[in-house]
């Protein structure tokens, strides 16, 4: 599967079996709701329940990967085997995989197909597309940018123009992300492109080609300076410097600003080869394998082209990977000065690995070292010139953490780095420099600009000799401004000038911190007001408060304060919004007081109770009406084109505000031409009807699959989903109907509507006897009639009679004695006891799903996303007999975490339907119970396991989003590069995927 992969990871350590083997279990069972792992000894052995039957799996032995591979194939032949035709072979696989890599580095991920087709364009820097960019004004999608000489431009697509169609899509509501995926295809190919311009409708027929996506631009700025900004290093930015740079040095710049600020790497070749452009001679970059063994030296090619004049380079805390390898190479020559802020201090190197399957591989190989075997990871690339934007806007002031940034280092499971600060000792040269940040001119650059105008060489010492009296005048200036512009909001910002300047022990403040009100409502605003006295018997300068949290809302929200004279009190306010989607929680808010000269000079708490808005529950009916297009049968010929007729009603407690309904992955040979609808407000127990445009193509589908869609109906902010796979109705012999004017009744109480003409059609109403419905047409004994909201149904006419009435209503008021059967109703959810604070870290929830049509299964999970255990455990699986029931019920023991811990309990249908409840319990970290397990669901790990694995997971800070948001980050040395023996680790890692891709292989054999 993987034969091209090298033959060292970076850190064998990582490759551990035993811990690589319960983390795909982990895994497993939470991508597949039948798969619960547990590990009931507390040693090891990881007892697997699916599909009703349970086995052991022993890890005691597990000493190698490849043990490890063998045991995991095991494992899925197991579950594969269980769970029959309700195996999903690509889920479980991707699953497994994921799960070992995931006690690797953070930069070592496995990207499914879906996955690797979104994010190719980031590696390769192409696309195959029209070379449009879009975005959405006022619901509809706007083509933003036309990019020159590109297929559309050339076809005579102009910016603002409204999209309306792609092919056979209507863009009708959808977002702009899926309007791109519709423009991309193979090279070559053609796409119709609909478009309106000033109320007018054209069309243009688009051939599909590879784009290359623009990462180098270059502008001249006064004085003759060149302005080269590089925003990745995807495998085509060094074509594109070139082609800049040789234009832009026809203008014969006297000096060159190079900004690489927020430009997140790429390719390492690509940054090493630029790198020659600047430099004369020597090493630029080695890159070391495992224990220091395998090493990949570049040095500088000399170029005649080589570029002699100043060099300036800016970074920033977003500079990364390939973009600090530049900014290093030429730092550490003593080329240029570095003008901006510490860079994020990613210093692996990872190599990309596609697979015929279209998934793709990306695994850390190496840490490079820049000139003098300084390394970057963890450790960063500090500026000469140390300058932090700050911004003073109506909606908040970020002054004190402009300069906060963890970086790598406060990544989950991140490599730790070699001793390299020390390299950068010495670094800021000059005092921190804050700016004021706006929308407008860039003061940077400017400052910039001046430096290198000033220079009287073109190295580092030259660059900083002249920058010194310049970043002077500039920290003057800004500071004057940023303190006119505080005083403007009553924040006297001065610094203390009475010999003291409010340091040491003379700093005597008190704080306190409350909430107004005292309980935050989803989607309400509310304040955090504080408190700060000053009990010294001297002024206070520069007081500030950072607040902290896990939620974004306060997190990282600061108020400025300013001078304080002896025995004031000052109350400030930090205005919050609460987001209207947050689920109920409780949010511990810590307030750390700040001042000169003390920067812990006071301290607040404050456990802030939120509750959630009530929740909607969303169900839905379908229908096929092919009326217009069709012969009106309620089935979807070969050939015909039909609205999908969605009918929604709000079954829950709260309103629905932003209900939409999706339709995706077609199969048999269904092409979806309007594939969403926006409801409007759905109060509870209201209703509303939406239409999606459907057709069936004329020739048949080459596998033979029913016709079928997946319907996804949400409320974009509360969430509510009902994600359902529904099958048309089966073509039969074309239906034609004659017009038809009576009036029927039923013939009984059991009288039920149906959705099509044809047999076996699923019921959509129910009538009671005093219902009188229009017949629309007949045809032999079948009747179509009108329903309300322009809908229709099919009736037997042997379960209805003709009635004589002198007035005939419409069908819009006839909805009194129609009943809907709704198609799509997930299982309605109870868990008990509610919310609350706990008062032991033991726990015991009763779950219980009920449904009409039946509840196939049901589980309970429970997770901490404040705590290093991040893992979402499965903690029971119940399965109903093969028909389903109408209750099913199960309890289940909790371990709870510190902090606020969510139960949830989802449940599925017998059709498939998904519904989930979910209950917060908070419990304080006084009550918390030491040890757990991902596997353990309440069961006490060995102290050593529990050493060891706090050992592992014990970053400097957590990343929010789990195992950090940076893992786009990547380096990659590329195909061919490299040298050296095999290793134990990187072999067996191999045989893993072989495996894995061995077992999917027979799979798909039968």
């Amino acid at each position: 599967m993987l034969v091209g992969l090298p033959q060292a990871y970076y850190d064998p350590k990582r490759l551990r079996p035993k811990r690589a083997f319960r983390s795909a279990m982990a895994r497993l069972e939470t991508a597949v709701p039948e798969v619960v792992a547990h590990r009931p000894d507390g040693k090891g052995a990881i007892r697997l329940t699916a599909g009703g039957q349970s086995r052991s799996f022993g890890t005691a032995d597990l000493s190698t990967w490849m043990g490890m591979g063998d045991r995991l194939l095991k494992v899925l032949r197991w579950v594969d085997g269980v769970l029959g035709d309700r195996s999903d072979r690509d889920l479980l696989q991707y699953a497994a995989i994921k799960g070992a890599l995931d006690v690797l580095d953070p930069h070592t991920t496995f990207f499914t197909p879906d996955e690797y087709r979104s994010n190719k364009s980031r590696f390769t820097g192409s696309v195959v597309g029209v070379g449009v960019y879009l975005r959405t004004v006022e619901g509809r999608i706007v083509v933003r940018k036309v990019l020159a000489r590109g297929p559309a431009a050339r076809a005579g697509v102009r910016a603002g123009d409204v999209l309306v169609q792609v092919g056979a899509l209507t863009m009708a509501n959808l977002n702009p992300t899926i309007a791109s995926e519709r423009l991309r295809g193979k090279a070559g190919t053609k796409v119709k492109l609909v478009v309106e311009r000033r109320g007018r409708r054209m069309t243009f027929v688009v051939t599909r080609k590879e784009i290359v996506l623009p990462s180098v631009t270059t502008r001249m700025l006064a004085g003759g300076v060149a302005l080269i900004t590089i925003t990745g290093f995807p495998k085509n930015v060094l074509a594109g410097f070139k082609k800049e740079l040789a234009a832009i040095r026809k203008r014969r710049p006297k000096a060159y600003l190079l900004d690489l600020r927020g430009n997140e790497g790429g390719y390492i070749q690509q940054a090493v080869r630029m790198a020659d452009f600047f430099l004369e001679s020597g090493v630029l970059v080695k890159a070391i394998g495992r224990g220091g063994q395998k090493k990949v030296t570049w040095e500088v090619k000399k170029r005649k082209d080589r570029i002699t004049a100043p060099v300036l380079v800016f970074i920033n805390r977003r500079t990364a990977s390939a973009a600090e390898i530049l900014a290093g190479a030429l730092s550490t020559a003593g080329r240029t000065l570095l003008v901006g802020e510490k860079t994020w201090g990613k210093g692996t190197v990872q190599k990309l690995f596609p697979m015929k399957d279209g998934s793709a591989l990306k695994l850390t190989m190496w840490q490079y070292l820049l000139r003098g075997d300084i390394p970057v990871q963890t450790a960063a690339i500090v500026p000469d010139v140390e300058v932090v934007g700050v911004r003073i806007t109506d909606e908040g002031v970020r002054y004190l953490t402009a300069a906060r940034s963890s970086g790598e280092a406060g990544q989950a499971r991140v490599i730790s780095a070699m001793k390299g600060k020390e390299a950068w000792r010495g670094r800021p040269v000059m005092k921190k420099v804050r700016y004021l940040a706006d929308a407008g001119a860039d003061p940077v650059i400017e400052l910039g600009r001046k430096v290198v105008l000033a220079t009287e060489g073109a190295t580092r010492a030259a660059l900083l000799t002249a920058a010194k009296p310049l970043v002077a005048k500039f920290r003057q200036a800004q500071r004057k401004h940023l303190g006119e512009m505080l005083k403007k909001r009553g924040v006297d910002w001065s610094r203390g000038t009475d010999g003291t300047g409010g340091a040491g022990s003379a700093v005597k403040l008190t704080a306190t911190v409350v909430a107004k009100p005292s309980v935050v409502r989803a989607g309400k605003p509310f304040n955090l007001v504080l408190t700060i006295r000053n009990d010294g018997t001297k002024p206070v300068y520069q007081v500030g408060a950072l607040f902290a949290a896990y939620a974004s809302m306060i997190d990282g929200r600061e108020l400025l304060v300013g001078r304080m004279a002896p025995g004031k009190s000052r109350t400030v306010t930090l205005r919050c919004q609460a987001p209207p989607g947050i689920r109920e929680r409780w949010e511990r808010v810590q307030v750390k007081v700040i001042a000169q000269g003390a920067p812990k000079a006071a301290a607040a708490r404050l456990l802030l109770r939120v509750l959630e808005k009530p929740r909607p529950s969303l169900r839905l009916l379908w229908q096929v009406d092919d009326r217009l297009r069709g012969n009106g049968d309620g089935v979807l010929d070969a050939g015909e084109s039909a609205a999908l007729v969605v009918f929604a009603q709000n079954n829950g407690a709260g309103a629905a505000n932003d209900v939409r309904v999706d339709a995706t992955e077609p199969v048999g040979g269904l092409v979806i031409t309007r594939a969403r609808a926006v409801f409007s407000k759905l109060a509870p127990q209201s209703t509303a009807v939406a239409r999606l445009a459907i057709r069936r193509m004329d020739r048949p589908d080459p596998r033979g699959r029913r016709p079928g869609v997946t319907l996804t109906l949400y409320d974009k902010t509360l969430g509510g989903d009902v994600v359902q796979t529904i099958w048309l109705p089966r073509s039969g012999t074309p239906i034609k109907f004659e017009p038809d004017k009576r009036v029927v009744a039923p013939s009984s109480r059991s009288t039920v509507l149906y959705g099509h003409a044809g047999p076996n059609g699923q019921q959509v109403a129910r009538v009671t006897l005093a219902s009188r419905l229009v017949v629309e047409a007949r045809r032999a004994s079948v009747l179509r009639v009108a329903l309300p909201d322009d809908r229709f149904a099919f009736v037997s006419a042997s379960d209805v009679k003709v009635v004589a009435v002198k007035v005939v209503a419409p069908a819009a008021k006839q909805s009194s004695g129609v009943k809907p059967v709704w198609n799509v109703v997930p299982p309605r959810l109870k868990l008990t006891p509610a919310s609350h604070e706990a008062k032991s870290a033991a726990f015991k929830v009763h779950a219980q799903a009920f449904a009409t049509g039946g509840v196939q299964d049901l589980w309970v999970r429970v997770w901490n996303p404040e705590s290093k255990h991040r893992a979402v455990d499965k903690l029971v699986y119940r399965a109903a007999p093969k028909a389903g029931a109408q209750k099913v019920e199960v309890s289940a023991l909790v371990r709870l975490l510190p902090g606020t811990n969510y139960v949830a309990v989802d449940a599925r249908d017998v059709g498939g339907a998904q519904g989930q409840r979910r209950i917060a319990v908070y419990l304080p970290k006084e009550l918390a119970r030491k040890g757990g397990d991902s596997l353990a669901h309440g069961t006490r790990s060995s102290a050593r396991e529990k050493a060891a694995r706090d050992k592992a997971a014990s970053p400097k800070s957590q990343n929010k989003s789990g195992c950090g948001c940076r893992s786009g980050r990547g380096t990659s040395i590329g195909s061919g590069s490299g040298s050296g023996s095999g290793s134990d680790g990187a072999t067996l890692l191999i045989g893993l995927l072989l495996l894995l891709g061995l077992w999917r292989r027979q799979r798909q054999r039968g």
